[in-house]
């Protein structure tokens, strides 16, 4: 399991953490379902492993209540995830997980992982 960083006002200082915030920020603006389709959190990820650690970003979302059954909302909140996926295209994401995913249409939470970098001890 990763530990989680929540994006706080202090990680905005840098500016590729600023920059993924960004274009989270545009992926909600430009959903016409974004009061139904609940940011809960998003900021960087770190697994230390015992001779790798490996770091990346997450999204956590989920459907509001009263909209979850909506069809309409749910393949919204499908094209959220798809474009916070994008956001990583060609910066060297090497992989992605999905946490929740089952609970997703009852108004549970999915996060998504993606994976940035990885070090070895040697590098």
């Amino acid at each position: 399991m990763p530990i989680k960083y929540s994006f706080t006002p202090r990680e905005l200082i840098n500016t590729y953490n600023r920059k993924v915030m960004t274009k989270v920020a545009e992926v909600f603006e430009s959903s016409p379902c974004r009061d139904e389709i609940v940011l809960e959190d998003c900021g960087s990820w770190l697994i230390q492993g015992a001779w790798v650690d490996r770091c990346g970003f997450y999204m956590t979302i989920r459907l509001a209540p009263l909209d979850k059954h909506r069809e309409a909302v749910q393949e919204e909140g499908r094209r959220i995830i798809g474009k916070f996926l994008d956001v990583f295209t060609g910066r060297k994401a090497s992989g992605t997980t999905y946490e929740g995913q089952e609970g997703y249409l009852e108004g549970g939470r999915v996060t998504v992982y993606v994976e940035t970098s990885s070090h070895s001890i040697g590098d």
